[in-house]
């Protein structure tokens, strides 16, 4: 990209001896502002968490397949899924799963348990069984 190109700096504003040394300093400070947000442009590209889920479902289907083996508590979900912390979206999911029987409490007395684990569903086992063929 050239910098003369831009309307910010015009030939006019460059002819005079008193503009042509703010010019160059605002050329360079651009230059140093396009460089500094692509760095960051790409870096946000190489984080797998700033990019939403593509489909939907996939996570469902993840998060059943992971509670197919043993009953999981939301933060070793969030581990095994290579989430950082328990999400929003994970939330939303599991209370859908739930809503829908496919995973179930194990403490169904006490919602709010801190040793509150999820299980894997007669239901849910053969969705995912479906989800796979």
């Amino acid at each position: 990209m050239e910098l003369d190109a831009l309307p910010l700096f015009r030939q006019e504003r460059v002819r005079t001896k008193i503009h042509q040394p703010i010019c160059k300093s605002l050329k360079r400070f651009h230059c140093k502002l396009v460089a500094d947000s692509e760095k960051i442009r790409k870096f946000r590209i190489s984080q797998p968490e700033w990019r939403p889920e593509s489909q939907p479902e996939s996570m469902n289907a993840r998060v059943l397949s992971l509670l197919k083996d043993q009953p999981l508590g939301k933060s070793e979900i969030s581990v095994r899924l290579g989430q950082k912390e328990v999400s929003g979206h994970l939330n939303k999911v599991i209370r859908e799963l739930l809503a829908k029987q496919d995973i179930e409490l194990t403490v169904p007395d006490k919602p709010n348990s801190r040793l509150q684990k999820y299980r894997l569903t007669k239901k849910g086992a053969d969705y995912l069984k479906r989800y796979k063929k």
